[in-house]
């Protein structure tokens, strides 16, 4: 139970940060967008959502 409830909070954490980076129209290099569908791969979620965010 509590490994469920730690993945939750980085699928947040990393939920939030994928918005603010979108929000902002921030910039990301293919690596920090590679580190970004790691993690989501890891947690198991769709990676779709980094399509979105603007490419340095």
């Amino acid at each position: 139970m509590a490994d469920s409830a730690a993945r939750g909070r980085w699928e947040k954490a990393i939920g939030e940060l994928i918005m603010g980076l979108y929000m902002r129209d921030a910039p990301v290099s293919a690596a920090e967008r590679d580190e970004l569908r790691d993690a989501l791969q890891a947690l198991g979620v769709p990676a779709h959502r980094l399509d979105r965010l603007r490419s340095r």
